[in-house]
Formats: C-alpha cells, sequence, structure tokens
C-alpha cells in the first residue's frame, strides 16, 4: 500500500522499495485499505518510517484519523516521522494535524559524475 500511494522523489530511506520485505521488528498498519503506516515501536519512542494516503482520498481525514489511532495506541509515547522525508512532502498535513518539526534535518546534495 505505501508503495501504491507514495509520492514521487522520496529519499531512498523513505521510498517504499526499501522496505519491500521489512519485516520485524518493523509493524505495518492500514486504515480502511485506503492509508497505511510502517513503525518501529521498539524503542522508547515510536518512529515512523511511511505514512501515505491514497490519492484519490486524501484531503478527507484518512491521515489524520490514522496518526490518531496511533496516538490513542502508543498513549504516552511519543511520535516521530523520520527525519529523512523530503523537505516539504508532509510538513503542511503534519502541521494541520499538530505536529510539529523537530530541529534535526537532512540535507541533500548532488554531485555530477560526468
Amino acid at each position: 500500500m505505501l508503495a501504491r500511494f507514495a509520492d514521487a522523489d522520496l529519499t531512498w530511506q523513505t521510498d517504499p522499495r526499501s522496505f519491500q520485505r521489512a519485516g520485524p521488528p518493523l509493524k505495518g498498519f492500514a486504515l480502511d485499505g485506503k492509508a497505511a503506516v510502517l513503525l518501529d515501536d521498539t524503542g522508547r519512542h515510536v518512529r515512523l518510517y511511511g505514512l501515505a494516503v491514497d490519492p484519490a482520498h486524501r484531503r478527507q481525514g484518512l491521515g489524520r484519523a490514522l496518526t490518531d489511532a496511533l496516538a490513542a495506541r502508543y498513549q504516552g509515547r511519543r511520535l516521530f516521522i523520520i527525519e529523512n522525508v523530503p523537505d516539504g512532502l508532509i510538513d503542511r498535513f503534519m502541521r494541520r494535524i499538530g505536529w510539529r518539526k523537530s530541529a534535526l534535518t537532512q540535507s541533500e546534495m548532488v554531485i555530477d559524475l560526468a
């Protein structure tokens, strides 16, 4: 589901192809076949490695419903989305649902090898 719903130009760390053979400790959750998340809940905090909503169903509250369900499931624990999501890709959505951006970021650099 993450691969079907993913946006283009993701970093290799967040590209669903990097998780095609994911197994423990990563877990996946879905909401009505229209939203999905991949996470690791084995540490003190819960780290989200993938979060996607079917483009045909975006802006209908499914992303918020999924993150709210995770907050309820992991009550008392902090939820994080990994820092290497392409800049600006989910910032507006995350602010709208009340999450705040960490000071930790990742820079992407390119070198022409020609």
